[in-house]
């Protein structure tokens, strides 16, 4: 009875904290519906993560996570750190403009690395994610522009540099997703995440995208109507 008590007053103090945490967001306020402590992997799992910007009426929210699951990465204690995982369900990401054209979400000027260290204090080694969306969202024009990139999972490995310190890009980042008109994204590439400008050497390839899903954007901003057609896109970019 002592540890039932203990382990729902946990929560509770758990949820204080992280809606805490996610409400002194500068420009923005979060908020989550529900957490679960898991004491036996050293884990604790977010439920319904909210993150909405504080003015400018938008009517979709930046962040919107199902899931984060935080825990310890056990592997990583072999190489002697101890680090972190981070896995994502379902997480949504929204840079939008509002309906009068006043306020644009694209989450530029906030230092992110604050909460993000808030939430979970220990280096995040390994993020995982999976069933993701991002989204562009323009609710000024007419018609409404709504392009996307859904289905998306990925995941970036040995983001603290715990497997091969002798490497120059240590950190690998591997997403897949379907684009607006079906097409086919593959974003595969190495990094350096431990610097103030990471160094990264990507490949992407949008493939077989169908061009008239892109007509709310092509109508709204060029007046153009796209019949038929694909489009291919390729590109390898490096930063150093």
């Amino acid at each position: 009875t002592v540890l039932v008590a203990a382990r729902l007053y946990l929560n509770i103090w758990a949820l204080d904290y992280v809606n805490r945490v996610l409400a002194n967001i500068e420009g923005y306020e979060g908020s989550v519906q529900d957490i679960d402590i898991e004491l036996y992997r050293g884990a604790y799992r977010i439920h319904e993560l909210k993150v909405v910007k504080k003015k400018g009426n938008i009517p979709v929210p930046f962040i919107d996570i199902k899931t984060v699951d935080l825990s310890i990465q056990w592997r990583a204690l072999l190489h002697g750190r101890i680090v972190s995982d981070a896995e994502l369900l379902e997480p949504v990401l929204n840079f939008a403009v509002n309906a009068s054209d006043t306020a644009v979400q694209t989450g530029a000027g906030v230092d992110w690395s604050k909460p993000i260290k808030d939430l979970m204090p220990i280096d995040i080694n390994l993020v995982t994610f999976g069933k993701g969306k991002l989204t562009y969202r323009d609710f000024s024009t007419t018609p409404k522009v709504n392009i996307y990139i859904d289905d998306m999972s990925g995941e970036a490995r040995n983001l603290r540099n715990v497997v091969d310190e002798t490497q120059a890009l240590p950190s690998h980042l591997s997403v897949k997703g379907t684009s607006i008109g079906k097409g086919r994204l593959t974003i595969e590439g190495k990094m350096n995440i431990l610097k103030p400008t990471p160094d990264m050497d990507m490949n992407v390839k949008l493939e077989k995208v169908h061009l008239p899903a892109l007509n709310s954007y092509s109508d709204a901003y060029a007046a153009i109507d796209i019949k038929n057609g694909t489009l291919d896109f390729y590109s390898e970019f490096k930063v150093k």
